[in-house]
């Protein structure tokens, strides 16, 4: 089967309708054989809201965690990957991890939206393909 990036916008805002939204395609997909990895990049300054504290910041742990936590209760060991677009900074892995996995994908699926403003921060980052992607 294929190997498949999906990318989206649920750590950086972890509610349910936002969560779902994203997390349907990564379900579809393994639900279909394919071997499925999250990949979210920061996009702005403090972008990562906590639903729990009511807060932003550029700490995207609230939202793995509850990423992770869907992805368990559904049965996958979903691999997750979140770029600082800012400092540079890769969780879940190195930034050699995520251009391996770029250079490896049979398809990346970038599931957000361009060009949509949100006061004061700028546009969503479709995909972090422009900064770790391959060269060909």
């Amino acid at each position: 089967m294929a190997r498949i990036i999906v990318c989206g916008y649920m750590i950086r805002h972890p509610v349910a309708g936002n969560l779902f939204a994203y997390f349907q395609h990564i379900l579809g997909f393994h639900r279909l054989g394919h071997e499925v990895v999250y990949l979210e990049e920061s996009g702005w300054e403090n972008a990562c809201y906590n639903p729990t504290t009511f807060d932003s910041s550029d700490d995207p742990d609230a939202g793995i965690k509850i990423v992770k936590a869907l992805a368990s209760d559904h049965g996958l060991d979903l691999p997750i990957y979140f770029i600082n677009r800012i400092s540079g900074n890769v969780t879940g892995g190195t930034r050699q991890d995520v251009k391996d996995i770029l250079q490896r994908a049979d398809l990346l699926l970038c599931v957000v939206v361009q060009g949509v403003t949100h006061a004061g921060y700028g546009t969503c980052v479709p995909c972090p393909r422009q900064r770790l992607g391959r060269t060909s």
